[in-house]
């Protein structure tokens, strides 16, 4: 048998499988699609109300699944659940109410379609919450989101998971927080708690942020912070992190494979980069930062620490002393700038680079220089195994690497959420 022939037998065998496939399904969901398939944009219609009272409920519970919802703050004491959907009865979500002492639950039930790519059909809800609850809000969704774009949130814990939706408030005030999206955006205005922020494949952005402490981190998204109070935990496994203020005691921020921005930071900072590079515009507090493959620059510092990278440079400016310093590079240059006179004792080395300390008598020469700065009070010990080292005063030209240049027009930020349907 010839070849053309054997594709043209293959061919025509995996049609008949197709075809027949297709006539089993039809047998079956045929009823179905009736009134599920419409031509046009078919109007959006309230079909189900659900209400309950407050009466001193102290946990509200939604379930939403696959359901859109929106949330309205009112001054109403009973919570209502409005089902909006443009589908027939059969293939439209199911909503419920009920009540178990203190706790209030409201579910919806998804319904079996077939199909759900044909037409223009829209479904959500609108979720009525009284502005005297301050009790425990969980929100739990499979595809579904939850927004809410005017108004303040006032709770006592705020418990907001989607595996695959999008979580967007204006403004959330609690005492705890736990808000967490698998595959989706998280993105607030204001939010003032203490709690966890996480996205798995998604993006993270608040705009103001204040508690005692704050947990951020995302898998493979960008975080984008606005101002910050309060300690952090921030952590992006292959995506990159912005700050624009970070104000509290002390932070940690981690980040895989992408940039790390930090404009102002007040408080210790413990920094990981592994395969990226990292800017800090000003610091206020002691640092712990080690870089793998990476720039760790600081243009504006008060403070003291560690700087350590493998195959990338060291950048400090404008810095004045207030403890030890250590500096250790493997494949990469080191360059400090004092704002003024320090109090410290030198000593640097290089494997193979020069060793410079402009502005200061120095001993040494070559590779290896020891000088003793102002009254010698502290201790700076600099060590590059193939790059050069340099000191100087404030007003001294520095020149600067190309990647530590470029950071400053690289802008990191999250596309806006998506109109709500």
């Amino acid at each position: 048998m010839k070849k053309a022939n054997i594709i043209l037998i293959c061919i025509l065998s995996a049609f008949a499988l197709l075809l027949t496939g297709a006539l089993v399904l039809g047998t079956i969901y045929t009823p179905q699609l009736k009134g599920f398939i419409q031509k046009g944009n078919p109007s959006v219609e309230l079909v189900d109300t659900q209400t309950l009272p407050l009466d001193g409920a102290r946990e509200l519970q939604i379930n939403a699944r696959s359901l859109d919802c929106r949330l309205f703050l009112t001054e109403e004491t009973e919570v209502k659940l409005l089902l909006y959907s443009s589908y027939a009865e059969p293939y439209r979500h199911q909503i419920s109410a009920s009540r178990e002492g203190e706790r209030l639950l409201f579910e919806a039930k998804s319904p079996r379609r077939i199909g759900t790519f044909v037409g223009f059909n829209r479904e959500y809800a609108e979720l009525y919450l009284p502005r005297s609850f301050n009790g425990s809000l969980k929100f739990q969704a499979s595809s579904g989101s939850l927004h809410m774009e005017e108004g303040t949130l006032e709770l006592g814990l705020a418990s907001l998971q989607t595996s695959s939706g999008v979580l967007h408030l204006d403004a959330l005030r609690c005492d705890s927080y736990d808000i967490r999206a698998t595959s989706g955006m998280v993105r607030l205005e204001s939010l003032v708690g203490t709690g966890k922020l996480q996205s798995n494949s998604g993006s993270v952005r608040v705009e103001t942020l204040e508690g005692e402490k704050h947990s951020i981190s995302c898998t493979s998204g960008i975080i984008h912070l606005g101002n910050v109070r309060g300690d952090t935990e921030i952590e992006s496994n292959s995506g990159s992190i912005q700050a624009e203020t970070l104000e509290g005691k002390s932070h940690s921020v981690s980040c895989t494979s992408g940039i790390i921005k930090l404009d102002h930071v007040s408080g210790n900072l413990n920094l990981r980069c592994n395969s990226g590079s990292a800017r800090v515009q000003s610091l206020v507090g002691d640092a712990d930062m080690k870089g793998t493959s990476g720039i760790l620059s600081v243009r504006e510092m008060a403070g003291a620490g560690s700087f350590e990278s493998n195959s990338g440079s060291i950048r400090l400016e404008e810095l004045s002393l207030t403890g030890d310093l250590k500096l250790k590079t493997t494949s990469g240059s080191i360059r400090v700038q004092f704002a003024g006179e320090p109090s410290a004792v030198l000593e640097a080395q290089s494997g193979s680079g020069v060793v410079r300390i402009t502005g200061f008598a120095s001993r040494g020469s070559g590779s290896y220089k020891t000088a003793t700065l102002g009254a010698g009070e502290y201790r700076i010990d600099a060590r590059a195994n193939s790059g050069s080292i340099r000191f100087s005063l404030s007003g001294d030209r520095m020149e600067g690497d190309f990647l530590d240049n470029i950071l400053d027009d690289i802008d990191i930020d999250i596309p806006d959420i998506p109109d709500f349907p």
